[in-house]
C-alpha cells in the first residue's frame, strides 16, 4: 500500500483508507506513539486502552502510601466536604 504525506493547513497529514482502517481495527481518534530506527524507518504503535477495571487491578493496596501523600490524610476540612 502506499500512502502520501499531504497538507493539512499548516501542517501535514498522512490519510488511511478506510479498508486499512476496518484491517486494522482503527478508529478516528485512536492514538499512536512513533519510534524511528533510521531515516525512512518508522515504527507506529497504538497505545493501549485501558478499562479503569484492568487499571484498578494493577494496583497493590499493601504497598505503603508514599511519605509527600500522608499529610493529605490528616487534613481537617475547610468546606463542605464529605467523606
Amino acid at each position: 500500500m502506499e500512502l502520501e504525506v499531504q497538507a493539512w493547513g499548516e501542517d501535514a497529514a498522512i490519510r488511511l483508507p478506510v479498508e486499512f482502517l476496518n484491517q486494522m481495527n482503527l478508529k478516528v481518534g485512536d492514538k499512536f506513539t512513533v519510534e524511528t530506527y533510521a531515516i525512512g524507518v518508522l515504527l507506529l504503535k497504538r497505545k493501549s486502552r485501558y478499562s479503569l477495571a484492568e487499571l484498578v487491578q494493577q494496583c497493590d493496596i499493601a504497598v505503603p502510601q508514599p511519605s509527600d501523600m500522608v499529610g493529605w490524610d490528616n487534613l481537617k476540612s475547610i468546606g463542605r466536604e464529605k467523606y
